[in-house]
C-alpha cells in the first residue's frame, strides 16, 4: 500500500509533461533567497496574499501595502518530487545502498473573509529510516500534517494560533543543488503547537521587512503521528527540545530584501530558546541564533546568479550537552531560465560537552533542465563525512510544483 501511494508523485509528474505550462518556479528554483522564505512561517502571513514581499521583481512602489481582498477563497501550492539516491562508495559498508522514493508538500489556505483564513500543510514522505544497508524502493512512506494554523492578516499585521513551523533558518529550504539543504535541515524547526505574529514594514531608502516571533512547544496530539507508514504519536517521555507542554519555548526573526536600495540583496536574522524536555537529563535548555544573506542579480540577459550564505551557532544544540554551529555557502547559475548549475558546501561543527570536537560536511555539484511544463530534472554528486567516515553518492530528481 505504501508503495501504492508513493507512485502517486511518478504519475503527476508524468501527466504535467503532457500538460499546458501551470507551473511557477519551483521550491528550489527561487530567483533568491529571500523568495523562498514565503514557505517559512516568518513571512507566509503577508505572502498568502499572494504576492511574496520579497518578490524581486516586484517594484517596491508596487508593494507598500497588501492586498487583504486576494486573500479570500482557496489557494495554494503542491510541490511533488521523485529522488532517487545511491551511495556508490563510503567507508562505513552499510551506507552502500541506494534508495528511491517520492515526496509532495502541499500549502493551502481557505480563506474564510478577507482577514481571516486556515492555512494547512499536508506532507508526504519517508517518515522512518532504512535500516543500516537496507536498499530502499518507496518504503516507508506516509502522509502528517506539518502545519494547521487559524491566521487573521491586517495591512502590515498579521496574526496566527495552531500548529505551525517556527521560523529560525532559511538555508534548510533555500540552500541550491539536490542535496543543498540536507545538513542545514538539522536545525528546522517544524511541527510546534504555539501562537505568534508579524508586522510588516517598508522604505523606499531602507527596503521591505518583516518582524515575526512566536512561542511554541511540541506537538503531542494524535496530529503527531503519520498515516498510510505510522511514525508513532510523540510522547512525553520522548523528551526532546520543547517537548514541555507549555509554551516555554519561543523564536523570533527579522527578514528583509532590498536594503538601503540594493536591489536582489535580501537577509534573514533569527533566534530561539527551546526548552529542555520535561524528561530529559545531561542537557540543558538549547539557545541558538542565525544570520543568513543572499544576492541575486542578472550577469547578462541569458545568465543569473544567485548566491547564498548563513551561519547557524547554538548552545546545548537539540536540548543536549553539545554546542554545535553550521556554515552554509551556495551558489546556482541559470541560463535562459531554464538549464541550472549549483554548487553548495555545508560545514557543522560539534564541540562535546565531555571535550573534543566533531566536524562534518556536506558538499554537493549538481545541474538540470527545466521544461516549458515547468518539470525540473536534475541530476549530481554529493561528498559527505560524519564522524569521520566519508561517503560518495550520485543522484538525480524529477519536481514539479502547481499553484492554484
Amino acid at each position: 500500500m505504501t508503495r501504492l501511494f508513493a507512485a502517486i508523485p511518478i504519475l503527476l509528474i508524468a501527466l504535467a509533461v503532457f500538460s499546458p505550462a501551470h507551473a511557477q518556479d519551483s521550491y528550489y528554483s527561487s530567483d533568491s533567497y529571500g523568495d523562498n522564505t514565503y514557505y517559512n512561517d516568518n513571512t507566509d502571513l503577508q505572502a498568502s496574499s499572494g504576492r511574496s514581499f520579497q518578490n524581486p521583481s516586484t517594484p517596491p512602489e508596487e508593494s507598500r501595502s497588501y492586498d487583504t481582498s486576494t486573500l479570500r477563497g482557496i489557494h495554494g501550492s503542491i510541490l511533488f518530487e521523485l529522488q532517487d539516491d545511491w551511495t556508490v562508495a563510503a567507508d562505513n559498508g552499510d551506507d552502500e545502498r541506494t534508495s528511491l522514493y517520492g515526496t509532495i508538500e502541499s500549502f493551502i489556505r481557505f480563506g474564510i473573509t478577507d482577514r481571516i483564513g486556515v492555512e494547512t500543510a499536508l506532507t508526504f514522505e519517508p517518515v522512518r529510516d532504512l535500516e543500516p544497508g537496507e536498499n530502499g524502493f518507496f518504503d516507508n512512506e506516509g502522509i502528517y500534517v506539518e502545519q494547521l494554523k487559524l491566521t487573521w492578516q491586517g495591512q502590515s499585521l498579521g496574526a496566527f494560533i495552531g500548529k505551525y513551523n517556527p521560523g529560525f533558518g532559511v538555508a534548510w529550504k533555500a540552500a541550491p543543488g539536490i542535496w543543498g539543504t540536507d545538513l542545514a535541515e538539522d536545525y528546522e524547526l517544524t511541527e510546534r503547537l504555539g501562537a505568534g505574529g508579524s508586522a510588516a514594514w517598508d522604505s523606499q531608502t531602507w527596503g521591505r521587512h518583516v518582524l515575526s516571533a512566536g512561542t511554541f512547544f511540541m506537538d503531542r496530539t494524535f496530529l503527531s503521528d503519520s498515516w498510510i507508514e505510522s511514525r508513532g504519536t510523540t510522547r512525553k517521555s520522548d523528551g526532546g527540545p520543547s517537548n514541555t507542554g507549555s509554551l516555554s519555548s519561543f523564536s523570533i526573526a527579522l527578514d528583509g530584501r532590498d536594503p538601503i536600495r540594493i536591489p536582489g540583496l535580501s537577509y534573514h536574522l533569527a533566534a530561539r530558546h527551546q526548552a529542555q524536555g520535561d524528561t530529559d537529563s545531561g542537557g540543558g535548555d538549547e539557545n541558538g541564533w542565525v544570520a543568513g544573506a543572499a544576492y541575486g542579480f542578472h550577469i547578462d540577459d541569458r545568465y543569473r546568479l544567485d548566491l547564498i550564505g548563513e551561519y547557524a551557532d547554538f548552545s546545548n544544540f537539540d536540548a543536549g550537552p553539545d554546542d554545535a554551529s553550521y556554515l552554509t555557502t551556495g551558489g546556482k547559475l541559470t541560463i535562459d531560465e531554464k538549464w541550472n548549475v549549483s554548487a553548495s558546501w555545508t560545514g557543522k561543527t560539534v564541540d562535546s560537552a565531555a571535550g573534543g570536537t566533531d566536524d562534518d560536511h556536506l558538499f554537493q555539484l549538481s545541474g538540470g533542465y527545466r521544461f516549458e511544463s515547468g518539470i525540473e530534472v536534475d541530476a549530481g554528486l554529493k561528498n559527505t563525512s560524519e564522524s569521520g567516515d566519508s561517503a560518495n553518492s550520485i543522484g538525480a530528481k524529477m519536481a514539479y510544483q502547481w499553484d492554484f
